[in-house]
Parts: structure tokens; C-alpha cells; sequence
């Protein structure tokens, strides 16, 4: 529908207002590449001059970004620097040239964003600043953004009645759910892995693990993101169980076996989704192992085990939780009621423990034959080393040729919409771990501290 009215409209006007209008349509449907080749189209029939050349430039910075291609996209960036000084997208402009590898970009950027912060009553131009101040290595600066933004993203939050501890709650009650699951499972006899989880708290290596999976075995396993299928199905299992007066947090054998078609089925069309989706580097038909990574799946880890039993791998992702509370702390997550822990020190402290607390279940209560806890330290210092530990207790088969897509995972063309997505674009670093301990600020600080021996 988009191209047929933008073919149309450019046979009666070769307007670049209509190259600029019809790429923010593309750029609303994530169809980045094609946002690409409008754009660029777009340059050829204006010059700097056009009133709507700034709009171009900024559409064309957002393409690139979500691509990935960040060495156009500085490029871009230097050549457009004066855009800083626009009122009416500078502030946009810097938001996504505060990213680039240019310090010098970079740095003028973020204190373009942190000028406009003092100004504004939002949140968003404090948590960029954050994120690109602590890329830049001045993690101080960056907690003292986080700080302006957290308070008052959180107010904003308690003002709408949403809940800042929802998510430790759930994951305490997880926790309690989970005990006895053992005996429920019974015997685990091991199977070809189908569906495998990855899970961990937000911020300890769930995306990396992900993509470096995804770019090492290309159409032969189907990486299907952060799909809400498994949390559905077991949130919907547990309501049906309140309503009936017969509280239990896996099904018997023979529920689970029909929740398992339903489950499998969900799976298959969320691929199917992402097949057909050609921009988000999806492959056709699927994979005999599909991959799904939702975080806070790890309180579902007992249902999945349930329904498919040798069938399923569990991924546990782990980290330092010191590292875990900084990163989180200073992200600016979306203001959503699951994620309201991580704009307050008490917040975070909160999730760590109640985490801590599944953690614990978890390891007493799965199999070690379906469950494998992936070390966020030891991926970013010897990834080859520690993947193929991975693939190994997924039983795919590790060769030359599956290490070299390992370690260039951050060259692959594929969206990425978590807050990773930065990190998974340039090469592995050891560089953020350890980085709690340059931090001054007394309250942070003092939680880093808090929780650095919890393991």
C-alpha cells in the first residue's frame, strides 16, 4: 500500500518532502533497508538547502542505527554536525549521534542531550545521556544522569498507580512455586533439544548469548527474540488453575501434553512472523530448534520443563550481580510496571534478591541434563571456549567454521530491539565488567557493594 501511493505521489510531485514522508513509514514498520534506499533516492533530487533536507538527514541517522551500519551512519553524522544547533531536531539528532565511535561527535552530542534534559520535563534525554556517557567511559557522570531520569520516570510511574515492586513480588512467588517441581518432573529422559529458553536477569548477556547463537548456526536454528508465547501460556495455565480452586504451577502429564501442542503451535506462527519479515533477517521454513529469550522467562523454567521435558534446554544467563545493578540502573528501561524495579536503588536491590532466591530453586529443582548456567564473565573473556560448552549441551555440532560466525556475531544484518543492541554490534568486550567498582556516588555505591557477594 506504502509504495503504491508513494509511486503515485511522486509522479505528480518529485518532491523530497514525499521521499521524507514515505521513509517515516518504512522507518514505523521497521522495514529499515527500504527506509535506506528511499532515503538515499531522496538526496539525489535536493541539496542541503531544502527545508526538509534536516528531516532526511535525521530519518536516514535512525535507518543506519537500527542497522546497524555505524560507520555510515558517523559518517553522516560528521557531515551533518550542524544539525545540533536546529530547534526543532537537534535534540532527535543527538539522541542518535551521541552513539557514534567519534568522541569528539560523541561528546558534543551528549551534552547537547544533557542541556536539553535541564530544560525538559522528561526522562528520555537523561537516560541517553547516561548510556553514552558511561560508552564513553565517564561512568560518573552517567550515574548522576541515571539518577535524574530515574526519579522521574519513577514519580511519573506512581502517579498512573503502577506497582515499583511487581517483579521482585513475582519472582519471590516463583520461587516458592518451583519447590517440589523435581518430583513432579520425575526421570528426564534426554531428547534432541526442539525449543530452548534463554533466560537470566535483564543485563547479564542474554541478547550476546542470543545473537553469537543465532550468527553461528544461520537457518538451522531459529532465533525467534523476546516472544511472550511461554509467559502466556503459563500465566493462562495458572489462571485457569485459581479459577478451579486447584492451585499447581506445572500441569499433569496429560495437560501438559495438550499445552504443549498449543505452545509448539504459538512458536511455530512467531517464527512464521519473523520469516516473512525478510528485514529482520528471517530464514525460510522452520529450524528443528527454535530459540526464544525473554529474560523473566526464568520464572516459567519449571512449566517448560513440564511441558517438554527432554525435549527443552534452559540457557541461564549470569553475572556479576554488582555489574547486573549498575547496567540496570543506568539503562532507562521502558516505564512499564515489570521494569519499575530498576529505577530505584531499593528497586534493584529488591529484584536481585528475589532473583537470587529462584536462582537457588532452580538449581536444586531442574535436571542438569536440561539446564546449564552460561558464565557472563567467562563468554566475553574466551567466547569460542565458553560457546562451545553451549552448543555441546545443546548437542549441535562445533567446527571451524561455526567458531569464525561466533566471533564475528556482531557483523551480522539482523535487528536487534533489546537494549543491547549496541553492545551486539561491535566486536566482544570484557571491557563493562568491574566497572561498579569506579563508582563514587555513596547510594549506588553502596548497593554495588550490597550485593557483589551474592553468587
Amino acid at each position: 500500500m506504502f509504495e503504491t501511493a508513494f509511486e503515485h505521489e511522486l509522479r505528480v510531485r518529485r518532491d523530497l518532502h514525499v521521499y521524507v514522508n514515505y521513509s517515516a513509514a518504512m522507518l514505523q514498520c521497521r522495514d529499515y533497508s527500504h527506509a535506506e534506499e528511499v532515503l538515499r533516492d531522496g538526496m539525489s533530487v535536493a541539496s542541503i538547502s531544502h527545508p526538509g533536507w534536516p528531516r532526511l538527514i535525521v530519518n536516514l541517522l535512525h535507518s543506519l542505527e537500527r542497522q546497524g551500519k555505524m560507520a555510515d551512519a558517523e559518517r553522516l553524522a560528521a557531515e551533518n554536525r550542524f544539525l545540533l544547533q536546529s530547534p526543532e531536531l537537534g535534540r532527535e539528532f543527538a539522541m542518535v549521534a551521541a552513539g557514534v565511535s567519534n568522541r569528539e561527535i560523541a561528546g558534543e552530542a551528549v551534552e547537547h542531550l544533557l542541556s536539553v534534559a535541564e530544560d525538559s520535563r522528561g526522562c528520555d534525554e537523561w537516560f541517553a545521556a547516561a548510556k553514552h556517557l558511561k560508552k564513553l567511559g565517564d561512568v560518573n557522570r552517567a550515574v548522576g544522569a541515571a539518577k535524574q531520569g530515574n526519579r522521574r520516570a519513577l514519580r511519573v510511574a506512581q502517579e498512573k498507580g503502577l506497582r515499583q515492586f511487581a517483579m521482585p513480588e513475582f519472582l519471590d512467588s516463583a520461587a516458592t512455586r518451583l519447590r517440589g517441581v523435581s518430583k513432579v518432573l520425575g526421570d528426564v529422559v534426554l531428547r534432541p533439544a526442539r525449543f530452548v529458553m534463554i533466560v537470566g536477569v535483564p543485563r547479564s548477556g542474554t541478547t550476546l548469548l542470543e545473537s553469537v547463537l543465532g550468527a553461528a548456526y544461520p537457518g538451522s536454528v531459529g532465533m525467534l527474540g523476546e516472544t511472550a508465547v511461554l509467559h502466556e501460556a503459563a500465566t493462562g495455565f495458572a489462571a485457569e488453575q485459581a479459577r478451579k480452586h486447584e492451585p499447581a504451577y506445572v500441569p499433569n502429564f496429560r495437560t501438559a501434553q495438550l499445552l504443549r501442542q498449543n505452545v509448539e503451535q504459538a512458536l511455530r506462527q512467531a517464527w512464521d512472523r519473523l520469516a516473512s519479515a525478510s528485514w529482520l533477517g528471517g530464514e525460510a521454513g522452520t529450524p528443528a530448534m527454535l530459540v526464544s529469550k525473554w529474560p523473566f522467562d526464568i520464572a516459567h523454567a519449571g512449566f517448560a520443563a513440564a511441558l517438554f521435558r527432554g525435549d527443552v534446554r534452559i540457557l541461564h544467563c549470569r553475572r556479576s550481580y554488582s555489574d547486573v545493578a549498575l547496567s540496570a540502573f543506568l539503562e532507562g528501561f521502558k516505564q512499564q510496571e515489570a521494569m519499575l524495579w530498576a529505577f530505584s536503588v531499593e528497586g534493584i536491590s529488591r529484584l536481585i534478591h528475589a532473583y537470587h532466591r529462584l536462582t537457588e530453586e532452580l538449581r536444586r529443582e531442574l535436571p542438569e541434563r536440561i539446564y546449564y548456567e552460561v558464565n557472563y564473565e567467562e563468554l566475553v573473556s574466551t567466547l569460542n571456549q565458553s560457546i562451545s560448552k553451549v552448543v555441546t549441551f545443546l548437542g549441535l555440532p562445533w567446527d571451524d567454521t561455526a567458531a569464525q560466525r561466533a566471533s564475528n556475531f556482531h557483523l551480522a544484518r539482523r535487528e536487534v530491539l533489546t537494549a543491547s543492541r549496541d553492545m551486539v554490534r561491535q566486536p566482544i568486550t570484557s571491557e563493562p565488567v568491574g566497572r561498579w567498582r569506579e563508582v563514587e556516588d555513596e547510594e549506588v555505591a553502596s548497593l554495588l557493594r550490597s550485593v557483589a557477594s551474592i553468587r
